[in-house]
């Protein structure tokens, strides 16, 4: 029987939801497809694990910013990295600028 999701197991929502986004892109999934990333973490910007940040950027940077032909995807990413940097910038401003 599968573990059902709890505030109990956030990290885990958290990890299997970056590792499937890393691995759609890899697939050359849809760009429409891959928005759901920056969409469910600027849903869930006040839970966000502080562990997970360098990941984020790391997704965002290396890959869903970089691709050209995916200027929504883009531009969502930068949005909600934005986003995440104001919220989390009060405890991580100045790693979060230097991992940039």
């Amino acid at each position: 029987m599968k573990e059902s999701i709890t505030p109990n197991n956030i990290d885990d929502v958290f990890a299997l939801v970056l590792k499937t986004a890393e691995q759609l892109y890899d697939e050359n999934f849809d760009q429409e497809g891959l928005e759901f990333l920056p969409y469910f973490l600027s849903l869930n910007l006040e839970i966000i694990p502080e562990k997970f940040l360098d990941k984020i950027f790391e997704v965002f940077v290396l890959k869903y910013t970089a691709n050209k032909d995916f200027a929504s995807l883009s531009k969502m990413s930068v949005d909600t990295g934005i986003a995440i940097i104001k919220h989390h910038a009060h405890k991580h401003g100045e790693k979060m600028l230097i991992s940039m």
